[in-house]
């Protein structure tokens, strides 16, 4: 990218989002409340994640060709904060006609951060980039995977390495932070979609996608400093999955033929399927647990009192032996693409719905 369209779009951002959220919204639930982001055109790739009791969230603007960061203070009300939008990167020229536009991976282990991201030069010419700082308050540094692609999943490993997944000519991963260089391929080509679950709590690494060419659920798993393949399922184009303290992978994935959202709960060769509820046009789910019970989080399409079309996002529980469905969020648009992060007693939810939207959820007053 030239120079002066960096320091143009980072000027045009400096004058233009520095304060993105003027429109904030109480639900009547008193335990929700959400903002709009303002002049907000997010690609289909986000990022929730958290330090030192500060979310962070990464997304790609359209409007500006740009990557970009913001965060908040856990502990304050979300309505009651300025968001400003830092920008991390010009990573395209065309991203209307670029379907990765903005793929990227957002971790953070302790107060490091790295940020893995295509920054597609020219229509021929694009670079795999990983950016990494120590904490909040140092500056980026910037180096490359190679060769060039896409990043796939990058993964919280031992001893605070990270094992980087990413596609090219074939499926390519490496340990970064580590004093020996492992790497190696899987010498197949992979069509991932978009919708990527990273696992990791220290009995397993690896990642949940859906697989086009196989159209199947595929769950890869790294041990022996080797990456493995298992087919689960031939839905799950819709899914969200992490591993419990006990080595037990659970899953969440959407049934489009039949309208249903799915637990799948297992490890190695066995995995159990148990339908959890019915729902129409999901484009994203979560779950995530407490000491009291476990929460499913999902969009949904569905009709209100005067049969007109509605999109909302439903938070579904059970208390006393019984399933709860609280309504998060409502819109007569669509929801195309939702990310969610619970930490600290709350439910953060970062959504694509005519721009960019942020909800919080206090959950100790939803239940």
């Amino acid at each position: 990218m030239t120079n002066w369209k960096y320091k143009l779009s980072v000027l045009l951002i400096t004058m233009v989002l520095v304060l993105l959220s003027c429109s904030r919204s109480k639900n009547s639930n008193p335990g929700i409340s959400y903002i709009s982001l303002k002049n907000t055109y997010p690609g289909k790739y986000l990022s929730l994640n958290s330090t030192n009791s500060r979310l962070f969230a990464v997304f790609s603007n359209h409007e500006i060709e740009n990557l970009s960061l913001f965060s908040i203070d856990i502990g304050k009300s979300l309505i009651k904060q300025h968001i400003k939008i830092t920008p991390v990167d010009v990573i395209d020229t065309s991203p209307e006609i670029n379907p990765f536009f903005g793929n990227h991976f957002f971790l953070i282990t302790g107060s490091r951060m790295d940020l893995f991201y295509t920054d597609q030069q020219t229509e021929e010419k694009f670079i795999l980039k990983w950016m990494s700082r120590k904490n909040i308050n140092e500056p980026w540094s910037v180096n490359t995977l190679k060769p060039a692609g896409f990043m796939v999943a990058a993964i919280p490993y031992t001893g605070d390495r990270i094992l980087s997944i990413w596609n090219s000519d074939k499926l390519y991963y490496r340990i970064l932070y580590s004093k020996s260089m492992l790497e190696g391929s899987l010498n197949k080509q992979y069509i991932f979609i978009d919708d990527i679950s990273v696992i990791a709590n220290g009995n397993f690494y690896g990642f949940l996608s859906f697989e086009r060419t196989t159209n199947s659920l595929m769950l890869f798993s790294f041990k022996n400093n080797k990456l493995y393949e298992k087919r689960l399922a031939d839905f799950g184009r819709v899914q969200f999955a992490s591993a419990d303290k006990s080595g037990n992978i659970n899953i969440l994935a959407y049934k489009s033929k039949t309208n249903e959202l799915i637990i799948l709960n297992g490890r190695n060769s066995y995995f159990k399927q148990t339908k959890l509820t019915l729902a129409r046009l999901t484009n994203s789910v979560y779950f995530f647990s407490n000491s009291r019970t476990t929460y499913y989080v999902y969009d949904e399409f569905s009709l209100d009192k005067k049969k007109r079309p509605i999109y909302q996002i439903s938070l579904l529980f059970s208390k006393k032996g019984a399933f709860h469905k609280v309504i998060l969020f409502h819109s007569k648009e669509e929801i195309s693409k939702f990310k969610a992060y619970s930490v600290e007693g709350k439910l953060y939810i970062l959504l694509i719905n005519k721009g960019l939207k942020f909800i919080e959820i206090l959950i100790n007053k939803i239940d």
